[in-house]
């Protein structure tokens, strides 16, 4: 009995942590650690007025780098990524500091020219992994093929750096370029989120709002913010190009601050800082405000695991779990099983406001990752899936359909890949994932688009990873990868994938580490849920029912999974991320509330389930 009420009281303890989770959602703009590449670029182009400030964020930069690689030279960016995501952060971090250091005590001075001579020879060492990655993976930074030729070019003649083993990457920029030529994008598109990286003129077309925000104080009131694309580096160096012209116009700049427009920006830029939580005010991230992304990703974690049953609109796919979970507390907790409900009720509430916010946003081009940023296929797929999973044929869930029917036509091309973005030059495999489920419930065809998603396999003879998915365009995990893919599989019910996943079973397992995490480098909150999820999904299936005999592979997998995923939430501190993963933009990022989400959605999914 005393083991039952632990578990009953674990589990109360993680929908409660969920539940604060998914009530904050896209608040303030969503949450996204401090990324080196923004942070740099932002400190070139538009420093803090303030010098102690700006010295601040100095010794910020320079306690980012670190080893990276099979080499001993120091670069930035994320360690356990792959080495082409770590050139950008550590060209803007070495640029950044160089700009400034004749400003510098003499001791910071010195340091700085030490980060900046290991940045050097990093990028020697990082010039390897460009000239080995023929043809470029789909998987390289967003816009990277604009942003890294333009570092390089910027970076004084004396640093030496190589240019050779850039040429692709070059190559694939001109043609970027060609593109935007052409198409002409607007202030809400792709390459204005990387303008920074090849724009001309700082028009004030470039320049869109994204809101007002209540300030509160002596000088409450709201208070306009403006952007360049959602980025605060591509923002900076627009005012950086503003601040060049005015001073070219009026010989001095000293009025420029002043002027309306740049309160609006540093307000945008206040905001971005606010949305890293770390305590240097000056570092920003890669993308703001996501708000809209984190909400709909947030969803989309419940939906996943079955959490979202715990609904009353989401009976579709498990429906036995809900009532089993509350069979098991009433017969082994009898009346305290009344403290879950409340819980449950109160999650249930959360998740149907969520879902009104959602419906109520979504426009006949879909949904992007803000309510002012160019809708796409992803996102779009997101909102559809948690707007339509288990809902009835009303009048108004057939409007619904037609609406996703119609963003289906938008977005799918003719081999059954989804696409993301306009013109995009490399396709992502989890965007095309998530459509199938939402072409099944549309009663279209999913063949092509399986086999697309079959095809994306690993396929290297002896790999350990073969049969499984390795890259996608939007995240690091290759654990990511392959949960959306097994899921958007095993809800095909198709008799081709139902053989791409029993043969992904046994290689996901033998990538469990002993003590029953997974992690490509180390024991992972996040990517231990990613394999969670992988397995789980299959267990409502007859097909794969007998993978999951109480003395089965699959089953011990999971078991032990569970105890490790319970150990480590236990083990986490109140207020720290229970996993970090990273998604990819100019520089992979991660975002805390979908970390926790996916962790503990892992968790109470499991629960559900009897582990």
């Amino acid at each position: 009995m005393g083991a039952d009420v632990k578990q009953y009281s674990d589990v109360k303890e993680y929908l409660e942590r969920l539940r604060k989770e998914v009530v904050v959602l896209g608040a303030g703009g969503g949450l996204a650690a401090a990324s080196v590449y923004d942070t740099a670029q932002v400190l070139r182009y538009a420093p803090d007025p303030a010098p102690q400030r700006r010295l601040k964020v100095v010794e910020w930069l320079l306690a980012q780098q670190q080893v990276q690689g099979e080499g001993k030279a120091k670069g930035w960016g994320k360690r356990g990524v792959s080495p082409l995501a770590q050139a950008v952060p550590t060209m803007a971090a070495m640029l950044a500091l160089h700009a400034h250091s004749a400003d510098y005590p003499e001791d910071l001075r010195q340091r700085v020219q030490e980060a900046v001579e290991q940045g050097r020879l990093f990028m020697r060492q990082n010039a390897q992994a460009w000239a080995a990655a023929v043809p470029l993976p789909d998987d390289i930074p967003v816009a990277v093929e604009l942003i890294l030729p333009r570092l390089l070019d910027d970076a004084p003649a004396d640093w030496d750096l190589p240019r050779q083993p850039f040429q692709d990457l070059r190559t694939l920029g001109q043609k970027r370029l060609a593109l935007i030529a052409k198409f002409k994008p607007g202030p809400d598109s792709t390459p204005a989120h990387a303008w920074e990286a090849w724009g001309g003129e700082p028009e004030e077309r470039w320049l869109m709002s994204v809101g007002t925000r209540v300030t509160e104080g002596a000088t409450s009131g709201t208070t306009e913010r403006v952007t360049v694309g959602h980025s605060p580096s591509a923002t900076a160096f627009w005012l950086k190009k503003k601040r060049d012209e005015f001073k070219q116009l009026h010989g001095d700049d000293s009025a420029f601050e002043a002027s309306e427009y740049v309160q609006k920006i540093r307000n945008y830029l206040a905001d971005c800082t606010a949305s890293t939580q770390t305590d240097v005010s000056g570092t920003y991230p890669t993308c703001y405000p996501i708000n809209r992304w984190e909400q709909l990703w947030g969803l989309l974690s419940l939906f996943e695991t079955g959490v979202q049953l715990l609904s009353d609109s989401s009976e579709a796919l498990h429906p036995q779990d809900a009532a089993r979970l509350e069979r098991i507390f009433t017969q082994r907790y009898g009346e305290a099983v009344a403290q879950t409900r409340d819980v449950l009720s109160r999650l249930q509430a959360d998740i149907h406001t969520h879902q009104r916010d959602v419906r109520s946003a979504l426009k006949k081009e879909g949904m992007g990752l803000s309510d002012h940023f160019i809708c796409d296929g992803d996102d779009s797929a997101a909102a559809l899936c948690v707007l339509l999973a288990g809902r009835s044929n009303t009048e108004q869930d057939q409007a619904l359909k037609a609406s996703a029917d119609a963003l289906r036509v938008r977005y799918e091309r003719g081999d059954g890949q989804f696409t993301t973005y306009p013109h995009e030059l490399q396709p992502s495999l989890t965007t095309t994932a998530h459509w199938i489920p939402l072409l099944k419930l549309l009663d279209r065809d999913t063949s092509a688009s399986v086999r697309l998603l079959v095809d994306k396999r690993e396929k290297k003879e002896g790999s350990r990873f073969e049969g499984l998915w390795l890259v996608d365009k939007w995240h690091c995990s290759w654990l990511y990868a392959t949960s959306q893919s097994m899921i958007a599989l095993e809800m095909a019910d198709d008799a081709v994938a139902d053989e791409a996943l029993l043969k992904a079973i046994p290689r996901l397992l033998a990538q469990q580490n002993a003590d029953g995490s997974w992690g490509e480098h180390q024991a992972a909150g996040t990517e231990t849920a990613f394999g969670i999820r992988s397995l789980l999904c299959l267990r409502g299936r007859e097909r794969f029912q007998h993978l999951f005999t109480e003395e089965g592979e699959v089953t011990r997998a999971i078991q032990k999974a569970t105890r490790w995923l319970e150990a480590h939430v236990a083990a986490t501190a109140p207020g720290k991320p229970l996993g970090e993963t990273y998604w990819i933009d100019k520089e992979p990022f991660a975002t805390p509330r979908l970390d926790n989400l996916y962790v503990l959605s892992s968790l109470i999914a499991l629960k559900l389930a009897g582990y």
